[in-house]
């Protein structure tokens, strides 16, 4: 399968949990060394709510807030937030599943990267 994928941008809503766990840094250059693509992992300010991801977030959540406070719209589940979400706003909201998680990690081939014990 030809690699048409140059450069990954992670972005995580914060680094606290993500430094307390080694496998995940040092899967990066594994990662990278692997598939010869170049991954940038990059944080928000954790609950600063001062970025243009937390206004479009915290937008996307009062109109979906709004639609279910109305009785227009229910959202119990991840999957029904981001139906409401794509009819209540413009913001394209995609809901990742488990089994697109898992067919991701498949395709990777992840289970083998923690095969080794990283030092």
């Amino acid at each position: 399968m030809p690699n048409s994928v140059e450069t990954v941008f992670q972005w995580s809503d914060g680094p606290f949990l993500q430094f307390k766990n080694k496998y995940i840094v040092s899967l990066i250059p594994v990662l990278q060394k692997r598939y010869g693509i170049t991954i940038r992992w990059n944080y928000f300010a954790t609950s600063h709510g001062k970025g243009p991801d937390d206004g479009i977030g915290g937008s996307v959540k009062r109109q979906v807030w709004t639609a279910v406070n109305s009785r227009k719209a229910l959202a119990s589940d991840a999957s029904s937030f981001c139906s409401t979400a794509q009819e209540v706003s413009n913001v394209n909201v995609v809901h990742v599943n488990s089994d697109m998680i898992h067919s991701a990690n498949s395709k990777l081939n992840t289970s083998k990267l923690f095969e080794k014990s990283f030092v």
